[in-house]
């Protein structure tokens, strides 16, 4: 029997840390982050804001490229990325 985990308590927006997000007209919990980030292009570093979201690949599965509303901002999913756990990091752009 496979082993399954209940992610529930960990995308919960009272007690936990997720926020409401809407996509494709349904409404998902997950949690966001707004990562500041450096890199460095030759020799001229750069830095900025990097919003992602952390949630059940079950709610993201097949929505590559879609528009995602969070904290009433609009984003484009550019990618997604599984963790193995059956939760993924949603990679996101202000549009």
């Amino acid at each position: 029997m496979p082993f399954v985990e209940d992610f529930d308590a960990f995308f919960d927006e009272h007690g936990g840390f997720a926020v409401a997000c809407y996509l494709s007209g349904r409404a998902i919990k997950a949690i966001f982050e707004m990562a500041w980030v450096e890199i460095t292009i030759g020799r001229a570093p750069f830095s900025g804001e990097y919003p992602t979201l952390y949630g059940k690949m079950s709610d993201f599965d097949g929505h590559f490229g879609k528009t995602i509303t969070v904290d009433a901002t609009n984003y484009k999913i550019l990618d997604i990325r599984p963790d193995g756990s059956g939760c993924c990091r949603v990679v996101l752009q202000a549009v």
